[in-house]
């Protein structure tokens, strides 16, 4: 919940953040802590918003964070992120802030990788496999199936 305090003639605007810590910034009229909270309640509902406290980290500090709380995954698992952070993700965007992250970049550059990854994730085994033999089952077991809703 989001709300506005006066204090010494100043406006101090209070918010939760996604994770539930109250953070705040202060103003010196209503108006600009109104209008800072309306900003910070739009950002949260659209997923756009970013911690101003982690906004100058750089993606890559980031991602040796994130890999540093992965350690609960599986050796393979993390050599996996890894490799693809380093390898795809780093070299293009390594540098940037996380507060200048720029969106229309990434998704361009997704939809450019997405056409070069397209046979490497086909078989894997997050997305569903539409042979019949990815899910254990026989073809006979199919026909089975079928001759039995026939009848």
């Amino acid at each position: 919940m989001a709300y506005i305090q006066k204090q010494r003639g100043k406006y101090r605007a209070r918010f939760s953040d996604p994770l539930g810590n109250v953070q705040s910034r202060t103003f010196s009229r209503k108006a600009d802590a109104e209008r800072f909270l309306r900003q910070i309640d739009a950002d949260q509902l659209r997923g756009q918003w970013v911690d101003p406290r982690n906004a100058d980290m750089p993606l890559a500090a980031w991602a040796d964070e994130f890999l540093s709380l992965c350690r609960r995954l599986s050796p393979t698992t993390q050599e996996t992120y890894r490799r693809d952070l380093d390898k795809y993700v780093l070299p293009r965007f390594g540098a940037y802030r996380l507060g200048q992250l720029p969106a229309d970049e990434i998704e361009n550059w997704l939809k450019r990788r997405d056409r070069r990854w397209h046979r490497s994730v086909v078989g894997s085994p997050s997305l569903p496999n539409p042979s019949p033999h990815a899910a254990g089952r026989r073809p006979e077991a199919d026909d089975l199936d079928q001759s039995m809703r026939a009848s």
